[in-house]
């Protein structure tokens, strides 16, 4: 998120209102309440108030839900973005989106879901959403302040 509101702030735009339509730029306008993938209010009480392996399983039930509209927009962005840098973007990050998913939706499918294991990093690119590069310069790019 932080990449994407840097990307706004950059081209001189607001965080937009939460009330707001959303995804009308790939021609599913919605109410920002119903994005897809967007937990809701009682999601979150239902999260919030759940205990033991319920509260462990309806994370996962929440991030599946939560990476799966991130990645119908990124797919969107993929193929649509006018700028060849952000459909670079959002080809990684639907890549990377997926991976992660293997092993939740592997989790949330176990009788107890706290049982999961931690999911490896995805070490082909780097946080900057570039491939790693083991140059000074990539390296320095990190460095600074």
């Amino acid at each position: 998120m932080g990449r994407l509101e840097q990307y706004l702030h950059d081209r001189g735009k607001d965080r937009p209102d939460p009330g707001r339509t959303v995804m009308a730029w790939m021609d599913e306008p919605v109410a920002f309440s119903q994005m897809p993938g967007l937990a809701s209010r009682a999601d979150l009480v239902a999260y919030l108030g759940s205990s033991g392996p319920q509260v462990d399983r309806r994370f996962l039930e929440l991030m599946i839900a939560h990476r799966s509209g991130g990645v119908h927009m990124a797919e969107y962005a993929a193929e649509h973005a006018e700028s060849a840098d952000l459909r670079q973007l959002a080809r990684l990050m639907v890549r990377q989106q997926r991976d992660r998913d293997q092993p939740v939706r592997a989790a949330a499918r176990r009788p107890d879901a706290s049982s999961a294991p931690t999911p490896e990093p995805d070490r082909s690119a780097c946080s900057c959403g570039r491939p790693l590069s083991r140059t000074a310069r990539h390296a320095r790019r990190h460095s600074t302040p």
